[in-house]
């Protein structure tokens, strides 16, 4: 039973079987317990045989002194029959030795294989405890690996971040020079309507530099100022400063002498006017 136990053992370590360590403490531990119950097994059939080898010579001894005592009290007419009977003891004895004898060679050839069977325990001790030995190996081994892919990983993730941001911060600077090509682009399509041209920064201007009233970067007060300084000055949207408040507004330029600021529309009316300035005044 030890020995397939033992087979078993080596045949699943051959193959790589995946086995914990606990695992293979505990098998190590049930090896080392046969072992001594194997020890235990030997000692007890050794004193047992010694025991009875002892009994039956002293039982010899004994049955051969009381046929000597008789054969002597009993005088010679008894003899034959105490020799005859003697020679029958003497022959059982012997066989009864013969039988020991046999047993103990019996039980020395099962001592010897019980001895063989230590043998072969003990080797099978040493694999497992080298296979301990080298999953422990294996785990420390492991165990840096992890630590250097977790290092690997925070720099990655820390390098990620650095882009992230970058990218962010790209994209935010994008929006911001769309948003003002899209503001310039409208300021320069608003002065072209008016026949103007548009600075960098998006005020309208004549040909030689100069702001014109009504663009963003030069308010004007009313439609009517605007006229007044420019009496070419075409309809379209001006930028106007009302109350300290800076509005987009379309300038009506051509009906009944131009400078009327469109405040509203009404459908199928024609529309009306307000001259904001001469309210202003009054």
């Amino acid at each position: 039973m030890v020995m397939d136990c033992v087979k078993d053992l080596v045949v699943r370590s051959d193959f790589g079987e995946s086995v914990s360590v606990g695992q293979l403490q505990a098998e190590l531990s049930e090896l080392r317990s046969v072992v001594k119950a194997q020890s235990t097994v030997m000692s007890q059939l050794a004193s047992t045989v010694r025991s009875s080898s002892e009994n039956i010579l002293t039982n010899v001894d004994a049955q051969i002194s009381t046929v000597t005592k008789r054969a002597d009290d009993a005088g010679s007419a008894q003899s034959s029959t105490l020799t005859k009977y003697t020679d029958s003891m003497v022959s059982q004895v012997s066989d009864k030795i013969t039988t020991l004898q046999g047993g103990l060679s019996s039980t020395t050839a099962t001592v010897s294989t019980l001895r063989s069977d230590q043998q072969s325990t003990a080797g099978a001790v040493t694999n497992v405890q080298a296979s301990v030995a080298a999953l422990r190996s294996d785990q420390a081994t492991l165990a840096t690996t992890t630590g250097s892919l977790t290092t690997t990983v925070n720099t990655v993730q820390a390098s990620l971040n650095t882009l992230t941001t970058a990218a962010r911060a790209n994209a935010t600077t994008m929006q911001a020079a769309i948003a003002g090509t899209q503001a310039w682009k409208a300021a320069a399509d608003r002065c072209a309507d008016l026949g103007m041209f548009v600075n960098s920064t998006g005020a309208c201007t004549k040909a030689n530099g100069t702001l014109v009233l009504g663009s963003p970067g030069l308010p004007a007060l009313s439609c009517q100022e605007i006229k007044k300084e420019d009496d070419k000055a075409p309809s379209g949207t001006y930028t106007l400063r009302i109350n300290g408040v800076v509005l987009t507004v379309h300038c009506d330029m051509t009906t009944s002498g131009g400078g009327w600021t469109l405040v509203a529309k009404v459908r199928l009316v024609a529309r009306v006017h307000i001259d904001l300035q001469r309210r202003a005044v009054e």
